[in-house]
């Protein structure tokens, strides 16, 4: 540290990249070893192979793919990105075209030479593919074919909505098993994982693991971004390190944090008291990565990671399971949380890579990987939050043995309450076997036909009321109880908490009770492909997916439907389960219209996005509903370029062409000509110069005849607004504004 205040630049933009994968190869750190095993795998083999990178949302994944498109591995190979999230395809004959148009482009000027696959309706789309493939590589002999499938996964989304059938894994297993076509998956699994038992279709692969940054890494994504230009106090590198674990994500979420905060502040030294506050704002707001984590948890991960964040007091110390099963019985936790249970969520969140191990002790001690979530679940999610988050009915733990309830508040209260509850229990008994035998009678009891009225109404109506153990109604009980008596009932309904009370009415009265059960609620997790969709669940607008829908009852399955401008709507019914979130996704295809395009005058040659379509007027088929480019050219006339935003109400599109304004065309010399011709017309004799000619754009035909007999034959373009002249003595054409 400088003994002199540091001097504050402002620092702008912030390098630092959160929520997008990480493009720019000078905010790239580390994953070298991933490199590495590309090239081994692929670099010799003469046949293809499939490689899947696996791990969690926001591990680099993608970020490592971006990379390998930015030639990363070298020369030797051509890499094509296919975006399986971004792409919308209607058949796949589109999803073929989409990978083809990626190789095309990852070619670059070599491309233009390779005519795309001609789909043409009936054709082989298999061997029109194979065809084009093998034409790449006959192009390119030496290199070698890397296609890039992100989020791999949604393949099956696609095949399950008949878009694409498993046969489109059959074309890339061929590609791999006869060329040198090389795939790469990024998953949150590798496939052996996968319970789809298409994905064997591929064969063999191997997976790599992607996770942490390695320390000199992480250091290096820390400080390189901003060197010379910010200052560390004394640990607070090492304190960032502890708090993200050389998490790609998170670390560059706390440095851009650390950023953003230097700059407001306009100093270039972060302290300890600095990091602290960064802290405290990502702990009170937090990443949505983080809460999407939290979500697809289990219930037991859940209170496991809340009981060990409340154990821990420091990011050094480690906590075994019978340590939190300890905990639960100290702090009189409900919850039926034994040893064995604790161990095996420990065990899956280690594996997760949610938590370290320490296995120097038996059983294993646990400490959280990332010290920022020890942090936030601290603060965040104790456990009777956690409770009431997965629905845990909050109440002490008790024992019951006939009238009698013995609160268990503890282990001295428990033994004190036991002597207490063994002489009750023991008079209780003696009454009821004296009254049994007939020798006495409770008092106020006059006969053993004394009865009561009592009338229930519960909801839902479904719900089944049963008296003293035995099913009585359904939705509403009427009837008369034997008075002075204690009755059990219990209501139940699928789909709702059940609930147990006693009733005890005196000989002659009557009692109405209304009862409504606590529905047990679950979530949605509804994500959609392409994402944004507007989603409705119930009739009811939720915003825009990917998007968690919470409190929805399990009682019945829930309707949820999906909207985006230019796709049909899907749909689908769902049912959730207690205190859990269900994810669901709905694929959204593009809608297609037929589009009547018209030109003012007629024959313009129309093109949509690029690709040439045919002359106006006529039918284009099949437009999906998006926006699109469009572009019209007739000779003559100026072209004419449109945006046009397709949807299901529009039917046809017009373009009105202006006339090009004409140009001058002079023809001249230094000796008189015999003739001149402009497209066998004769303009002027026995002159120098043919004088200004107001012609259209386009190309004209000049002759000069001279008097020696001798004839000077030029095509002239004439261009819109100029003025063209042509020096017939020396040949030469200018042009003037």
């Amino acid at each position: 540290m400088s003994e002199s205040a540091p001097v504050f630049v402002p620092i702008s933009p912030n390098p630092y990249i959160v929520g997008n994968p990480v493009r720019d190869r000078s905010m790239f750190f580390g994953r070298e070893a991933e490199f590495e095993l590309v090239r081994n795998r692929f670099q010799h083999s003469e046949r293809g192979g499939l490689l899947v990178f696996c791990g969690e949302r926001r591990s680099g994944k993608t970020s490592i793919l971006f990379q390998i498109l930015d030639r990363r591995l070298g020369p030797d190979f051509i890499p094509a990105l296919i975006d399986m999230q971004s792409m919308a395809i209607a058949n796949e004959m589109d999803f073929l075209g989409k990978i083809a148009q990626e190789i095309l482009a990852a070619l670059g000027p070599e491309g233009k030479r390779i005519p795309p696959p001609d789909f043409t309706a009936g054709s082989n789309h298999a061997a029109t593919f194979q065809k084009f493939v093998e034409a790449v590589l006959r192009a390119c002999p030496d290199r070698k074919l890397i296609l890039l499938f992100d989020e791999y996964e949604l393949f099956e989304n696609k095949i399950d909505a008949g878009v694409l059938s498993p046969d489109v894994l059959y074309i890339l297993s061929n590609l791999m098993e006869n060329n040198s076509v090389f795939l790469v998956f990024t998953g949150s699994q590798h496939l052996d994982q996968r319970r789809r038992g298409y994905w064997r279709i591929l064969g063999a692969s191997i997976w790599k693991r992607i996770s942490y940054l390695d320390r000199a890494d992480a250091l290096n994504l820390i400080r390189k971004p901003v060197e010379g230009r910010v200052d560390y106090g004394d640990g607070t590198v090492e304190a960032i390190c502890r708090l993200t674990a050389g998490q790609a994500f998170y670390t560059q979420a706390v440095c851009q944090s650390l950023l953003d905060h230097l700059n407001e502040n306009k100093t270039r030294l972060i302290t300890t008291e600095i990091l602290r506050e960064v802290v405290d704002g990502l702990v009170d707001n937090p990443l949505p990565q983080m809460i999407f984590l939290w979500d697809s948890l289990e219930h037991d991960e859940k209170l496991v990671l809340a009981l060990l964040a409340e154990s821990l007091p420091d990011d050094r110390t480690f906590a075994a399971a019978p340590v939190l099963s300890k905990l639960v019985r100290k702090r009189e936790y409900p919850l039926e949380l034994g040893k064995g249970r604790i161990a095996s969520a420990l065990a899956n969140l280690f594996r997760a890579e949610l938590l370290s191990q320490n296995d120097s002790t038996q059983p294993p001690g646990y400490a959280f990987r990332m010290d920022l979530w020890r942090l936030w679940i601290r603060r965040m999610h104790s456990v009777w939050q956690v409770m009431r988050e997965v629905g845990l009915e909050i109440r002490p733990r008790h024992l019951r043995i006939g009238p009698f309830q013995i609160p268990l508040t503890g282990a001295r209260l428990g033994r004190l309450a036991l002597v207490g509850f063994g002489l009750a229990a023991a008079t209780y008994l003696l009454v009821r076997a004296v009254k049994r035998s007939g020798d006495v009678q409770e008092p106020g009891s006059h006969s053993s036909a004394a009865r009561a009225a009592f009338s229930l109404e519960a909801a839902p109506p479904s719900a089944s009321i049963s008296l003293d153990g035995q099913l009585a109604a359904t939705g509403t009980f009427r009837d008369s109880l034997t008075a002075n008596k204690d009755h059990k009932i219990t209501v139940t309904a699928r789909g709702y908490s059940d609930t147990t009370f006693s009733v005890r009415l005196a000989a002659g009265s009557s009692a109405k009770r209304h009862l409504e059960l606590r529905p047990l609620l679950g979530a949605l997790m509804v994500e959609t492909l392409p994402k944004g969709a507007q989603i409705l669940v119930g009739g009811v607008p939720r915003g825009h997916s990917p998007i968690p829908v919470e409190g929805l009852a399990v009682s019945s399955p829930h309707l949820v439907e999906a909207t985006m401008p230019g796709r049909a709507k899907a749909t689908g019914t769902y049912p959730v389960e207690p205190g859990k979130q269900t994810t669901v996704s709905l694929t959204l295809v593009p809608g297609k219209i037929d589009l009547l395009v018209w030109s003012d005058p007629p024959g313009a040659g129309v093109s949509m996005d690029g690709a040439p379509q045919g002359k106006a007027p006529f039918t284009l088929r099949g437009v999906q509903l998006r926006r699109h480019e469009l572009s019209a050219r007739l000779e003559g006339y100026v072209s004419a370029d449109s945006t046009l935003d397709v949807s299901e109400t529009t039917s046809q599109v017009r373009f009105t062409l202006a006339a090009e304004t004409p140009g001058v065309l002079v023809v001249q010399g230094d000796i008189t000509a015999k003739k001149i011709w402009v497209e066998d017309q004769v303009v002027a004799e026995d002159r120098p110069s043919s004088g200004p000619l107001r012609r259209a754009p386009g190309s004209y035909r000049v002759k000069v005849t001279l008097v020696s007999g001798e004839d000077v034959d030029r095509s002239i373009v004439v261009k819109s607004g100029k003025r063209v002249v042509f020096d017939y003595t020396t040949g030469s054409v200018s042009y003037q504004p």
